[in-house]
């Protein structure tokens, strides 16, 4: 992670919020993520999915807010698991930091 990045962790407050996100990658496929975090400078991304894009654009839907469709950079990649109730089914998620670099309310088709 570059010095960069983590001047905009710092500036930034994070909210920690679960929402629904697009991501449309270069090759057009399009993948479901959730938002394990959120700030005005990026976000913390969750997702059943590996991604390879080190760009991408992500969709993300905000209650009472007109869908924004942000330009991301990965900053970091990780993996998470969800603990299940039973402890039986845990489920092994991506994980992805991403930095915000543009923004347009322009929904992708």
């Amino acid at each position: 992670m570059n010095s960069e990045a983590l001047d905009c962790r710092r500036i930034h407050n994070r909210l920690m919020v679960r929402n629904v996100v697009k991501v449309f990658l270069a090759d057009g496929t399009t993948l479901r993520a959730w938002t394990d975090d959120l700030s005005p400078g990026g976000a913390c991304l969750l997702t059943e999915h590996s991604i390879e894009d080190e760009r991408f654009q992500a969709q993300i839907f905000l209650a009472g807010v007109e869908t924004q469709v942000f330009e991301c950079q990965v900053v970091r990649k990780g993996r998470a698991v969800q603990e299940t109730f039973n402890n039986l089914d845990d489920i092994e998620r991506y994980v992805y930091g991403v930095r915000f670099l543009s923004v347009s309310q322009l929904a992708v088709e």
